[in-house]
């Protein structure tokens, strides 16, 4: 009887939270961007990236960014696919800029040629970034899809 009881208790709070959440106004969560693109570490095969994105949430609670799918583009050539899941929390009414760490496989870049070439000779590199973000809390969730390019130089990574 008690053990009825506790899963009817779960039911009616479950129901409770589902009604009053279709009352709530949600205000869409936004990709504002690439702030800044930084080379953080070049280790073996590897090179780490801090890519800082900037997220709009201007709702009343927070949300977490669960996954990022991300493809790296250096001057018209793939790099690199890339899934990321940060579990990092986005701020209620906030408009914040979000450190992602990406990790990128050096054998592809070196694929890339004329990318290294001109990071050897300091000259500037076209980077895109494009993909999906993926926020949500519990059982919302949404996805966001952004498509950036930036002229960086390699004093920016370095």
């Amino acid at each position: 009887l008690n053990n009825l009881y506790e899963n009817m208790k779960q039911i009616i709070s479950f129901f409770l939270i589902l009604s009053l959440t279709s009352c709530i106004s949600l205000k869409p969560v936004e990709f504002r961007g690439v702030e800044n693109v930084k080379l953080e570490k070049l280790s073996g095969k590897t090179v780490r990236l801090i890519t800082q994105i900037k997220i709009s949430n201007q709702n009343n609670f927070g949300f977490y960014l669960k996954n990022v799918d991300l493809s790296v583009v250096i001057n018209d050539k793939d790099i690199a696919m890339i899934n990321v899941q940060p579990k990092m929390q986005i701020n209620p009414r906030s408009d914040d800029v979000y450190d992602i760490p990406v990790e990128v496989n050096l054998e592809e870049v070196l694929k890339s040629g004329g990318t290294v070439i001109k990071l050897i000779t300091k000259k500037d590199v076209d980077l895109r970034l494009k993909g999906q973000l993926k926020v949500g809390k519990f059982f919302f969730s949404r996805k966001l899809s952004f498509d950036v390019e930036k002229k960086i130089s390699s004093k920016e990574l370095l």
